[in-house]
């Protein structure tokens, strides 16, 4: 995909899925586009982080399912 041409869509998210799974991994999606309302629903059945990445390139949770793998992000910092 080519991060400058738009909103990732459901297609997207489709080829990510299988893709992860194949590999035993969690699929994670950053954009820095933003995501059509297809590929928010498609992720959210198939619980898929999504992330928008800002100017400065920082990732932002955009739906539940990256809300909760953000929470469990360790930042480097003392506790």
């Amino acid at each position: 995909m080519d991060p400058t041409a738009g909103p990732a869509v459901g297609r997207d998210v489709e080829c990510l899925w299988p893709t992860a799974m194949a590999e035993s991994a969690r699929g994670t999606y950053f954009s820095p586009a933003g995501y059509a309302g297809d590929a928010r629903a498609r992720a959210e059945l198939l619980d898929v982080p999504f992330f928008v990445l800002d100017p400065t390139g920082a990732a932002r949770p955009v739906n539940a399912s990256a809300v909760a793998l953000d929470a469990t992000a360790d930042r480097g910092t003392a506790r």
